[in-house]
């Protein structure tokens, strides 16, 4: 994505570019949404995560909070996605404070989301079918994004990326 793309995919989501960092956030909201109703554990859970990366403040605080007072649409979770893809992959400019790490996090962040409002006596920890759809659903479409956009990248050859250690492609 250029420039001119991510900030109309900002725009489209309601987030500034200053404010970009918040997207961080989206997937997490996704699964605390996908049964319907955002637990107290949840959001306790994400407020805490929010909180701890500078978040609450400003307009990520306000886009957080409209977040957690009703979904996000599908349109905006799966556009959401791809944006927080593009950003964790720039190197310079706007996103490249994010990077490939972000993305591991906030997928393991979905799990502790889900798991914050299904434990059982804080021992045996249950997550709602509907939540682990959401999980598998994120893992899936960020290692796929991922993998096309690593995909697109030019081989020292001038064509797609190829397997440098022999040269051939994969």
């Amino acid at each position: 994505m250029n420039n001119q793309q991510l900030l109309d995919e900002l725009h489209f989501l309601g987030i500034d570019p200053d404010s970009y960092a918040v997207l961080a956030m989206l997937p997490l909201i996704q699964v605390a949404w996908a049964d319907g109703e955002v637990q107290p554990p949840e959001q306790e859970l994400i407020l805490r995560v929010a909180r701890s990366q500078g978040l609450l403040e400003g307009a990520s605080g306000t886009i957080l909070q409209r977040w957690l007072s009703r979904p996000p649409s599908a349109e905006q979770i799966q556009r959401g996605r791809t944006l927080l893809v593009a950003l964790s992959h720039r190197q310079q400019g706007l996103g490249s404070a994010l990077d490939a790490g972000t993305l591991r996090d906030v997928q393991s962040l979905c799990v502790q989301v889900a798991r914050s409002a299904g434990g059982v006596f804080d021992l045996l920890f249950t997550v709602d079918p509907s939540e682990q759809a959401a999980i598998d659903e994120i893992g899936h479409e960020m290692n796929d994004q991922t993998n096309d956009f690593l995909d697109d990248l030019p081989s020292p050859d001038g064509g797609d990326w190829v397997d440098l250690g022999t040269g051939e492609d994969p």
